[in-house]
């Protein structure tokens, strides 16, 4: 069905050029070699793979073999972004990880051992009962394997996990707030005393090494998804494939495209967006390429607005730039609110 899609997205969109990819959401690490193979020849198929720079797998530590990384490998794959979220192997019980850190430490030896050399891996922070020591060792734990690339985000209660449940019910409970900031504050510095480079709110690399598929997003640049649950930016249209399996299945047993959809985007709401997204990157927004998208400047698209946020020190303009400053990463909320039309 996966190939049936890129036949269909291929008559829409013409044989699409691509500098990314990125084959994640769920765990495509659990897919045999085999069915590696297969998911390489309809890629190689169905895009023009001419400019492709970056080709990322997502994997989950415990589902990885050498016979699947070398596989990875073949198909064209040179980026591996795994998910380890904490050291402890208590908090990753807590958590219902299927890993620990000892299998985290196996699946990374295989992945260097399989030749990539660029690699991610994501923490999270802010977990019940964690201590700011307790994410200091972490950090120290991941500098000392030194990925190319490192994600950390604050934690995120889903709505009717046992986490949730453990939470209401007292058994656990979060760090407070400012110790929460205290965290991310530890990564900063501990990432940037260590040669790690931020340039973005949650991902820090090593010079080179950022991710070119994420950029993609926060660049406000058109993007394709294949399978249940994606999501496509084609055109200022935007795109969502059915979550059901059988519904996605249906619609292409049918020959019908599953995309659906679920926004043309306005003028307001593309300036909206460009600007959050923008902002995101500790780079910022360039202030020629807003004129160019826009065909006016960022002052006369929101007057007054951005000098108040410099005045406020929660925004700074240099070099042609408008960027958070570090009191704007802490309340990025605050500014992004400035920037709704």
């Amino acid at each position: 069905m996966l190939e049936k899609e890129c036949k269909i997205k291929s008559r829409k969109y013409g044989k699409l050029s691509l500098d990314t990819i990125f084959v994640g959401g769920g765990t495509p690490s659990l897919l045999s070699p085999d069915n590696l193979r297969t998911l390489g020849r309809i890629i190689h198929t169905y895009f023009d793979l001419t400019n492709l720079t970056e080709f990322t797998f997502e994997s989950n530590p415990g589902t990885l073999d050498a016979e699947k990384l070398k596989t990875m490998r073949e198909i064209g794959a040179n980026r591996l972004s795994m998910g380890l979220q904490s050291s402890s192997d208590e908090t990753l019980s807590l958590i219902g990880r299927i890993h620990n850190k000892a299998t985290f430490e196996e699946s990374y030896k295989l992945v260097r051992e399989a030749g990539f050399d660029n690699v991610s891996v994501d923490m999270i922070f802010g977990f019940p009962n964690q201590t700011l020591e307790d994410v200091k060792q972490d950090i120290g734990y991941l500098t000392s394997l030194k990925p190319e690339h490192i994600s950390a985000y604050s934690l995120m209660i889903d709505e009717g996990t046992m986490l949730e449940q453990m939470l209401d019910d007292g058994k656990v409970t979060l760090p407070p707030e400012d110790v929460e900031r205290q965290m991310y504050y530890a990564y900063r510095e501990m990432l940037s005393n260590a040669g790690y480079v931020q340039y973005e709110i949650s991902n820090w690399a090593q010079p080179g090494r950022q991710s070119q598929h994420n950029a993609r997003y926060w660049r406000d640049k058109d993007y394709i998804g294949i399978g249940p649950s994606a999501h496509s930016l084609m055109l200022g249209e935007r795109f969502g494939n059915p979550d059901s399996l059988d519904t996605w299945s249906e619609s292409l047993a049918n020959d019908q495209d599953p995309g659906i959809l679920q926004e043309k985007r306005s003028i307001d709401d593309h300036m909206t967006e460009y600007m959050f997204t923008g902002l995101r990157m500790l780079e910022g927004i360039s202030l020629e390429g807003f004129q160019s998208t826009f065909g006016q400047s960022i002052d006369e698209a929101y007057p007054g607005i951005v000098d108040s946020l410099i005045e406020r020190g929660l925004l700074a303009k240099e070099n042609g730039y408008i960027h958070l400053t570090d009191k704007g990463l802490d309340l990025g909320n605050q500014v992004f609110v400035e920037f709704v039309r």
